[in-house]
């Protein structure tokens, strides 16, 4: 059995945020939301559940691709990825 690991001041695996620039291509937007779809769908998630996290402001990187993308882009993408 392996014992708890010990708190570091500076843990390299402690988890952060990082802040990027916003895409300026419709390439990347459409990237990303297939990523966070597909993703959410290999857990097993409903297509009603994953578009809640693009709904919720707290998940910052799905919510502003609705906010700038539109509920019409994220549904289409649902029901593309969805349908195979």
């Amino acid at each position: 059995m392996t014992s708890p690991k010990e708190f570091e001041e500076k843990d390299p695996l402690e988890m952060v945020s990082v802040f990027m620039e916003v895409p300026s291509e419709d390439a990347s937007y459409l990237e990303m939301t297939r990523t966070f779809v597909e993703e959410y769908m290999l857990m097993g998630w409903s297509d009603d559940a994953i578009f809640e996290l693009f709904q919720n402001p707290f998940y910052k990187a799905t919510h502003n691709i609705l906010q700038l993308k539109g509920e019409e882009y994220v549904k289409t993408i649902l029901k593309e990825i969805r349908n195979g």
